[in-house]
């Protein structure tokens, strides 16, 4: 499963990339920021480093992947929402959804539950939890933007 993981990054940021290459052939771009801005939270100090711990005991290859950073301050390629507001300032996903005006519905699932549902055979419901998960993420860096700073932008 981690290799099929790391093997989906590297693809998406060569498609990305080569889509990127595309739209500014024949332009000089300064300070270019790359093509794919990966967006998670607390996926830099959670997600990434327990997914390079288990990647590492079980000897799979990583790919070289902007992803992979996490540097607390640089929002470029991966922008971590956690950091936005500073390292001591934490909202969970759905008190960010709230503080950002973003509707979500916690159902009758949260993220401490998933092992449960995976072995009572409820992998529609912890695939459904995760993709909202993924889209309310994703809602709230489209309305984070105006304090994320702009690609290739420096502090």
């Amino acid at each position: 499963m981690l290799r099929e993981f790391w093997d989906a990054v590297d693809r998406m940021e060569r498609s990305a990339a080569d889509e990127y290459a595309e739209q500014i052939r024949g332009k000089r771009i300064y300070n270019d920021p790359g093509a794919i801005r990966w967006v998670t939270l607390n996926g830099k100090d959670f997600d990434i480093p327990f997914l390079l711990a288990r990647t590492a005991k079980y000897g799979v290859e990583v790919p070289s992947s902007g992803v992979r950073s996490t540097y607390a301050f640089s929002h470029d390629p991966h922008c971590d929402l956690k950091m936005l507001f500073g390292k001591n300032v934490y909202f969970r996903l759905a008190d960010l959804c709230d503080h950002l005006g973003i509707s979500h519905t916690k159902d009758d699932m949260d993220g401490s539950q998933v092992a449960e549902y995976i072995d009572a055979g409820k992998l529609e419901d912890v695939i459904a939890y995760c993709q909202s998960d993924v889209e309310r993420t994703l809602d709230c860096y489209f309305a984070a933007r105006g304090v994320i700073p702009a690609r290739g932008a420096k502090w």
